[in-house]
């Protein structure tokens, strides 16, 4: 079976019992070392052939007419590389024309930025409000490190809790 529309309005693409709006189900067997292949993935979308071009999904409240959040394949050169975007609606807008906000990028460098859509590092947060990183480490001996490597060295950055304020 191909296709299939239950009783319930659900469809169902190869299977005769689909239990979701849409539900796609084929085993393709181990695609990881085909996945730049199309037969490689369930759904594909794709954008025109021209830079700048995008592809993406978007989300949104039922009885609300405009997006609410969205994923974006923007496509940067003619060999089909680009950039994923992940965007978001503040509180503030919610029910307005406004467009979503950029929130995270994964450019085609495999940099990614949260706070900014051009990401110059391998991880890039950037934030124009009074906002910092919050590391919530519940361990039992909280420590963020870092290997530095320095002429050859290997040193380390560590940062851990000291006392009952629980504050690195």
């Amino acid at each position: 079976t191909r296709m299939v529309i239950s009783g319930s309005g659900n469809v169902g693409i190869g299977t005769t019992g689909p239990k979701a709006l849409l539900h796609i189900e084929k085993d393709l067997g181990d695609t990881s070392a085909a996945l730049s292949t199309m037969a490689s993935h369930h759904l594909v979308l794709a954008t025109g052939g021209d830079t700048n071009d995008t592809a993406g999904i978007g989300f949104y409240a039922s009885g609300d007419e405009y997006i609410g959040a969205a994923i974006q394949f923007k496509r940067i050169d003619n060999a089909g590389t680009g950039d994923l975007t992940f965007y978001v609606k503040d509180d503030g807008d919610e029910s307005s024309g406004d467009e979503p906000t950029a929130v995270m990028t994964m450019n085609d460098d495999g940099n990614v930025g949260i706070g900014t859509a051009a990401p110059k590092s391998i991880l890039h947060l950037s934030s124009s409000a009074n906002a910092g990183i919050l590391f919530d480490l519940s361990a039992v001996h909280p420590a963020i490190r870092a290997d530095l490597p320095v002429a050859g060295a290997s040193r380390d950055l560590t940062l851990a809790a000291t006392g009952s304020s629980g504050y690195m």
